[in-house]
Order: structure tokens, then sequence, then C-alpha cells
């Protein structure tokens, strides 16, 4: 299995991406957030999709047909790259966005300037009962993702205290996709790539769990190499900061300290993380750098103005 997932990985960083360039479009823009798991996803979320959200951000609107826009569900093959989104896919989200730049201006002195898009972090997934065949695991799984995932892993599992075997999905967003569509629909999409120490995004130190991580960083990575710079910025985990404002700037919309600091609540289960670093096995501690140097490289895409 672990030499599987290397061979995977290898292949996903010669490139399986088409080069996006973006172009420089007027109008509202759609945000979508980028990173690993517990890098600050539900942070976001609690920001822009409470019932709250017009109070706080009256120029921001929910994208609602490109959250919720059909998709088809592709999976890891394995013997090559993640299979890529579909020309017919890439219409159907050019329609969403342009269906939701439409919706954003019918209120009379609409004042959009910013659509959310619900995000999924890398990787994403759940478990599924071990009598779901794959197709019936897939339609399930497909029936409640936003639009742009696309890779799935199978893996058999044994949960905790279960004798049982459980099969068990991981989905990763295909972000190359959405900009390919974006820019298919001519709407100006940006994405705020999500960064936290790299022990900190882990949580269980499994042989399977960091090979998941591993081989969905791979993807995030090579995803993100796909698209102009253009396309995004870069935010730390953590409290206000002086990061903050630019980022708002970025998105067109500004988060104020005050609100920020009555979101954002810092995860406190990380502070063994050093000793279960220290326990690992020569072959965890082997996935874990190998999983380590993929989140660095992410960290390494962003500008030096970003301040990170």
């Amino acid at each position: 299995m672990f030499a599987l997932l290397t061979a995977i990985a290898a292949e996903t960083q010669h490139g399986c991406y088409k080069r996006v360039h973006k172009a420089g479009y007027n109008g509202p823009v759609f945000l979508y957030t980028v990173g690993m798991e517990h890098t600050g996803h539900h942070f976001w979320s609690s920001l822009f999709e409470n019932s709250d959200v017009q109070t706080n951000f009256p120029s921001v609107s929910y994208a609602s047909n490109v959250s919720s826009a059909n998709t088809v569900v592709t999976f890891v093959h394995p013997f090559g790259c993640v299979q890529k989104a579909s020309s017919s896919h890439a219409e159907q989200l050019a329609r969403a966005f342009r269906n939701d730049i439409e919706a954003s201006q019918q209120s009379p002195g609409s004042r959009t300037r910013m659509l959310w898009i619900k995000s999924g972090s890398y990787p994403s997934g759940g478990n599924h009962d071990p009598a779901f065949t794959p197709l019936q695991a897939f339609s399930s799984l497909a029936a409640r993702t936003p639009p742009n995932w696309q890779a799935i892993e199978r893996a058999r599992v044994k949960r905790k205290g279960k004798g049982a075997e459980e099969t068990l999905f991981h989905a990763s967003p295909d972000i190359n996709a959405l900009a390919v569509a974006a820019e298919l629909a001519k709407v100006d999409l940006r994405f705020v790539i999500l960064l936290r120490k790299t022990s900190e995004t882990v949580y269980t130190f499994t042989t399977q769990r960091l090979n998941v991580l591993a081989r969905h960083c791979q993807i995030m990575l090579e995803q993100l190499r796909s698209l102009s710079s253009h396309y995004y910025t870069c935010s730390p985990y953590g409290p206000y900061g002086d990061w903050t404002p630019r980022v708002s700037r970025f998105i067109k919309t500004r988060v104020n300290a005050s609100l920020y600091a009555n979101k954002f609540h810092k995860s406190t289960r990380h502070d063994s993380d050093y000793l279960k670093l220290k326990g690992l096995s020569l072959q965890q501690r082997a996935i874990y750098e190998r999983y380590e140097a993929c989140h660095t490289s992410v960290g390494s895409l962003c500008k030096p103005h970003d301040g990170l």
C-alpha cells in the first residue's frame, strides 16, 4: 500500500493538470479556501455561512449554484494520475458561475463584492457501510459534496473498538477544474491558501493517516502549481494579525479584528503532538517527513509580501 501511494504521488508531481492563467475580470470575487484538514476551513465557514452573514458582510453572497452543482465524481486511478474533470464538467461549472453572478445582481441596489463557495479540505470524505458497493459509496459521497471534489481513495480500515472493517473514502477538491470553469465563465475566482504547522494538521499519527495526508497534499500542491500565482494569497492559522488586512483586500471583503476574535477559536488538542512525533516508527517518520516536505512546498508558493 505504501509503495503504491508513493508511486501515485510521484506521478502526480510530474503534472496532471492543465496550466491556467488568470485573466483580469471586473465584478464580484468568488472565494474558495484551500488547505489540508485542520487548517481553518471551519473558521472561514463560520464567517460566511452563518445566518448573520448579511449583518456582518452585507456585500457577501453565497455562491449556491457553484456550491451545489452536480458533479462527475472521479477517483484515484491505480495506474496513473488523478482523472481530470471533463469538458462537459467545466461547462457545467461555468454555467453555475454565471448563474450565481446573475442571482447576485437581481436585487435592486445590489452591493455584492464577494461570493463564497462552500469549500472542502484536502482530504475530505466519510465512512460508509461495508455492504455498500464502490458505486453506491461513490454516489452517496457525490450527493453531499461540492461540485469540484475530484479524487476518491478507498481503504479498508478497522475502526477503534470495532471488530468489523469499514470502507473509508477520501475525496479532494479540484481547484484546477474550478479555475478552468471560472476562465470559461469570465469571472474573478480567487483562492486563500490556509497554512498551519504541519504536525497540527495530523491529529491521528497512524501509518494510514500519514499516508492519506501525504497523498492528498501532493494532489493539492500539484493543483496549486498549475495555477497562475495571481489566483491566490496565503493565510496562516492563528489570531488576527498583520496579514489579515492584506487578505481582506484580496477578497474585497473587510474582516475586522473584533469579528475575527469572536469567530476564531484555536484548537487545543495538539499539546502532545511532540510526544506523538517522538513515538513514530521509522516508516511512519519517513511518511511524515514526506508530508511535511510537501506542506512546506505549499507554503513556499506564498508571495514575499504575504509576510509569512
